[in-house]
């Protein structure tokens, strides 16, 4: 849980002199899926997780939702194979 919870971290943070309204409420928005999450999964641990990094992709990123797809389409093949 430990990894999952560091990869969830947004790693990709700017001068405080760059930060903007979006960007803001941008890792407000993160931080808070961050605190669900890690709520969530204390009571209901995964059987299994894959787990993507979060900035792997922006939030507005929308062009790249089959790039995405693919991405977790190869983490779950590599993960899950030959456990179920």
């Amino acid at each position: 849980m430990d990894d999952f919870l560091d990869s969830m971290r947004f790693s990709e943070s700017k001068p405080k002199d760059q930060w903007d309204m979006f960007y803001i409420t941008d890792q407000s928005f993160n931080t808070m899926q961050n605190a669900i999450a890690r709520s969530r999964m204390a009571d209901n641990p995964p059987d299994h997780l894959i787990a993507i990094p979060r900035n792997k992709c922006g939030t507005l990123e929308f062009d790249r939702s089959a790039e995405m797809v693919e991405y977790g389409y190869r983490l779950a093949e590599e993960q899950l194979l030959g456990k179920l």
